[in-house]
């Protein structure tokens, strides 16, 4: 589980998008486009996850959504 101490929605529309901090500190990039939500590394640009969820033109997501399918947790500092 991605545990995060800081979330920022960019945008809820296509694509929703959002940054955030881990609790180790490392910075992450949140984007659902096309039907595949992802997240990444933004240090590392490796992907921690990736999941293929609505339609392939789906592009639009709350982040009570967001946090539901990944497991991501937000624990504000």
């Amino acid at each position: 589980m991605l545990t995060l101490v800081q979330l920022i929605p960019w945008d809820t529309a296509n694509p929703s998008q959002w940054s955030g901090k881990t609790d180790e500190g490392r910075d992450v990039y949140i984007r659902y486009r096309w039907g595949v939500l992802s997240v990444e590394d933004e240090n590392t640009q490796k992907s921690l996850a990736k999941l293929c969820h609505g339609g392939k033109y789906s592009g639009t997501m709350d982040t009570e959504t967001m946090l539901k399918l990944t497991g991501i947790e937000v624990r504000e500092e």
